[in-house]
């Protein structure tokens, strides 16, 4: 390697260390100073496309003083980024967990300056911190906040979601997989899927977009593959006030289903995980197999595909 390779690598790594500080702007000033010398460098030319991305975010942050405002925005463009790096991809690792430490630490940085005005953090603000503690690698503290969020909102399902993730980088997986059928009973639609990162759950995703598309819809039938799959085989028991809850969710979306009259594509997934969250109640108190069969015989009218692959 010549003397002007090992140069730019140099500088590449400085760069990268501006980034996992937050200085973007320092990161951005050594990329362009390397154009000059590597003006065809891949890894030279896609981090400044990556820069780039950033700094017309932060001309918006600039014109923003409430840091509430700030947060909520920058994670918004998260998954933009993200798809923005599918169509600009690199290789290189060091570059990709630069502008990863970079956004996650912004984020985490700005929610230390809540912090400083208060002793304690809101569940919405717990649930940011723990999601910006597991994209910075720090799977424990993600864990010990979201435990704490859940205990002050226990039926959010973004909030359980991202604690099952956290169980599950940690190699929690049976308390992951309890958690994670958890949330996406209550509400598949109202997790942030972008901030899921274990294997787990992102195998579970591409099964469940190659049967059914990559559209939002795709979180509604997560649940359904994920019993079917026997990604959420770890199961709790129903309390009694649970279960009564749920047969009149059942009720409610048979009816809604037998007189919509425009179809909504999400009744089917809804009525099947409810259905097979009634099986596992039955099946828990012992309850007559007719009363099971009975259930079965609703899904295989509903979807006879998934009846048999829900019973083979």
């Amino acid at each position: 390697m010549e003397q002007s390779d090992h140069k730019c690598e140099a500088e590449l790594s400085s760069s990268w260390s501006c980034l996992r500080s937050g200085d973007l702007a320092g990161s951005y000033q050594i990329l362009n100073d390397c154009l000059l010398t590597h003006f065809d460098h891949p890894d030279v030319l896609t981090a400044l496309k990556y820069v780039n991305f950033w700094r017309e975010r932060e001309k918006y942050l600039g014109d923003h003083r409430d840091v509430y405002t700030k947060i909520e925005y920058l994670l918004q463009q998260w998954p933009i980024f993200l798809e923005f790096q599918t169509r600009n991809p690199t290789n290189n690792e060091e570059c990709n967990y630069g502008f990863r430490f970079y956004f996650f630490g912004t984020v985490n940085r700005m929610l230390d300056q809540i912090l400083q005005k208060t002793d304690i953090l809101e569940p919405a603000l717990q649930l940011r911190k723990g999601i910006c503690f597991k994209g910075m690698g720090d799977y424990d503290q993600a864990v010990q906040i979201l435990e704490q969020a859940s205990l002050e909102k226990a039926e959010d399902p973004d909030i359980i979601a991202q604690l099952a993730d956290a169980y599950a980088l940690v190699g929690e997986t049976n308390l992951s997989k309890v958690f994670f059928r958890e949330a996406f009973f209550i509400g598949p639609n109202e997790i942030s899927y972008v901030f899921l990162e274990s294997e787990m759950i992102q195998r579970l995703f591409k099964a469940v977009q190659e049967k059914v598309g990559t559209d939002k819809l795709f979180l509604e039938w997560v649940p359904v593959y994920g019993e079917l799959f026997r990604v959420f085989s770890v199961k709790r028991e129903l309390r009694a006030v649970e279960y009564g809850r749920l047969r009149q969710s059942v009720y409610a979306l048979e009816r809604e289903l037998a007189n919509q009259q425009v179809s909504d594509p999400t009744i089917m997934p809804r009525l099947l995980t409810k259905y097979f969250w009634i099986i596992d109640h039955l099946i828990s108190i012992h309850e007559e197999k007719s009363r099971i069969q009975e259930i079965l015989l609703k899904i295989r009218s509903l979807n006879s595909e998934i009846h048999t692959l829900y019973t083979k």
